[in-house]
């Protein structure tokens, strides 16, 4: 202290509302600062007392009364009294030695918690064998195997009981009952084993026997039975061994290998009848399917068919009477000609009514056709020669068409190519000369504008391509059988032009290809110099008919 009164005075005043943060002098902190520090402590040991009193009644609950215990229950009065008389100081220092002794009580209530689970467990383990112990089906008399597991359910039962009431360590007790329930279990796994054995043998037996009516029932719906003697033996056999299967006690246990072997054959000899039975089953089904085909096929006209459906309805009505002769089981040729017949019939009956639809449509074609050749009013004749490049007759059919005006137009088809037909027409004069224009025609690009009407269509324009000469010109194009347009080796032998022709035929716009069995007429007009000139062509006229089956 200074001899100086006024300046010792002036000294603690000042510091007595602004203290030093250490010893040195250091930084300078308002007491309000240290206040509120203070309290922020005190808050937090008030708080942590709370959840450590908290912990502390929790071990109380969940523990016995074991080492140590007593001692807690002392430190943790003297600490929370220290914290209710604000020694915080001293609540502090004791609180690092508390928890360690927190940590030893949650050791003892997990080794409690976990011999309680240990119980738990055991306890269902053993209610569980006395459960299988005590089965309808249970075959093996070990009375004393029972004996020891129901009184080791009642120690369990006892130890539980005991542990709840008292949560003291029941160590010794629990390893002797692990110690009993090993020795025990062998005995049990072998009660538990036969009797399931006999369970399985009980319900493969019960399905065996439910089973066999059902495939007997089964049998006796066929309408004409053609199994093969082995298979009617064993289905002949059946009811025997239903009685004998009737006898089979489960309990019984020197019999049980034998009715295992006997239920293995007889489940051997039932999948083998009603593989039988189904392959019957099937082809009975295919060839009714095949039958009502054929009737429906008949009532509406086989007419109606394509070549390729036609030949697949033979095909089935030859393989119907195959299958009608066959016996079951199916050998492996057998099933092959089933699954062959199958194929076909699910193809064909999927497709016949739209190829009977398309031949009714060419049924009315044919009528309108054959009416219109007869009302067309042209003459049509059919000349024939040998090709001599391919031995084979090259057709050619022509028709002379005029107007009132003297405008003449000679028609000429032939078989251009493999399936398509060309008609062309030459327009001369009535002394066969080209003395007549055309007012439509473009001859920088050796087109006509023309007309044409298409069955009992509208007439549309239609572009008419001159051919060798400015009179000349292409008509139409009449296509045969699409699946036999094929090129013909000795005709247009220049693949380059085959494909040229093909396209050619193709541009309905331009050449007027038309199928043949889908045009019953074609109209063709021609502005000339010398009047309107219509070309008629009745595409079922019998010549025109017969060009286009050969050309096909």
């Amino acid at each position: 202290m200074s001899g100086n009164c006024g300046y010792d005075r002036m000294y603690i005043q000042r510091y007595w509302i602004t203290l030093r943060g250490d010893a040195n002098g250091g930084v300078q902190r308002p007491l309000e600062l240290w206040k509120s520090a203070g309290r922020a402590l005190q808050s937090d040991i008030q708080n942590t007392l709370a959840q450590d009193e908290k912990t502390y009644n929790e071990l109380l609950e969940n523990t016995d009364r074991y080492q140590g215990r007593d001692e807690l229950a002392t430190d943790f009065g003297t600490y929370k009294q220290s914290v209710r008389n604000e020694d915080y100081e001293t609540a502090l220092s004791m609180r690092a030695a508390l928890l360690n002794k927190f940590e030893v009580g949650n050791q003892r209530r997990q080794l409690l918690d976990n011999q309680t689970s240990k119980i738990r467990s055991v306890t269902q383990l053993v209610s569980d064998w006395l459960n299988q112990l005590s089965g309808p089906l249970v075959v093996v008399a070990d009375q004393a195997t029972i004996d020891a597991v129901r009184q080791l359910k009642g120690d369990l039962d006892s130890l539980a009981e005991r542990r709840d009431r008292t949560k003291a360590d029941v160590s010794v007790d629990l390893n002797q009952v692990t110690a009993r329930l090993d020795q025990i279990r062998p005995n049990v796994a072998k009660i538990t084993k036969a009797s399931q054995w006999a369970k399985d043998l009980s319900e493969a037996r019960n399905s065996v026997l439910n089973d066999i009516p059902v495939l007997k029932r089964r049998i006796a719906d066929l309408p004409n039975s053609r199994l093969l003697p082995s298979e009617t033996q064993k289905a002949t056999e059946l009811d025997k061994v239903a009685s004998d299967l009737n006898t089979y006690r489960p309990d019984d246990v020197e019999k049980q290998v034998e009715f295992q072997g006997a239920i293995t054959k007889v489940n051997t000899a039932l999948s083998e009848l009603r593989t039988a039975v189904s392959q019957q089953e099937g082809v009975d089904s295919l060839t009714n399917d095949i039958e009502r085909l054929n009737s429906r096929v008949s009532a509406r006209g086989r007419d109606l068919l394509d070549n390729k459906t036609g030949q697949a309805m033979a095909d089935l009505a030859s393989q119907q009477q195959s299958l009608k002769l066959m016996k079951f089981p199916l050998n492996e040729d057998q099933l092959r000609t089933y699954s062959k017949t199958k194929d076909t019939f699910d193809r064909v009956s999927s497709d016949v009514d739209t190829v009977m639809a398309n031949g009714e449509k060419r049924r009315e074609v044919q009528r309108l056709g054959d009416q219109y050749s007869r009302e067309s009013g042209t003459r049509w004749s059919l000349d024939q020669k040998i090709d001599p490049m391919t031995d084979k007759p090259d057709y050619k059919v022509s028709s002379v068409q005029k107007n009132d005006e003297g405008a003449v137009a000679e028609i000429e088809a032939k078989c251009a190519e493999r399936g398509i037909i060309s008609f062309t027409a030459l327009v001369v004069d009535q002394d066969g000369k080209p003395t007549i224009s055309f007012p439509n025609y473009n001859p920088s690009e050796q087109v006509l504008i023309g007309k044409r009407r298409l069955n009992g269509d509208d007439p549309k324009a239609a572009v008419l391509v001159s051919d060798q000469f400015n009179n000349r010109f292409s008509i139409l194009f009449l296509l045969g059988q699409p699946a036999q347009a094929q090129p013909d080796k000795g005709r247009q032998g220049n693949p380059v032009e085959q494909i040229q022709l093909l396209s050619k035929a193709l541009q309905v716009g331009i050449v007027g290809a038309q199928k043949a069995d889908e045009t019953w007429r074609v109209l063709v007009q021609i502005e000339t110099s010398r009047g309107s000139l219509i070309l008629k062509i009745p595409t079922f006229e019998r010549s025109i008919r017969k060009l286009v089956e050969t050309c096909s």
